[in-house]
């Protein structure tokens, strides 16, 4: 049954659909480039990537002498928009106390 599967399990399997930059990356004009990085940026991998980087660099900023305030709260709003890697890791924490 579907719902056997656990969520954390589930969203791996969407965010594999789309992987990596392609082997010719380097021979693709700025142009090709752009549209492949807009496609995943579009994607519900480049939302993933977004949002864990987010979460990263907020945790990484707020740990410093001297955390640069505005930037993190200027993050923490896009992270509003791209909440996808919180939910799954938050999903990921309750799976693993049931």
């Amino acid at each position: 049954m579907f719902t056997s599967i656990p969520l954390h399990a589930f969203a791996w399997i969407l965010l594999e659909v789309f992987k990596m930059k392609p082997a010719n990356w380097s021979k693709m004009s700025k142009k090709e480039k752009r549209a492949v990085a807009l496609k995943l940026l579009c994607s519900i991998r480049g939302e993933y990537i977004i949002s864990q980087a987010l979460v990263r660099a907020i945790e990484a900023m707020e740990s410093e002498k001297y955390p640069e305030t505005s930037n993190i709260q200027d993050m923490e709003m896009l992270l509003e928009l791209f909440p996808i890697y919180k939910a799954i890791q938050s999903a990921s924490k309750k799976q693993r106390l049931l």
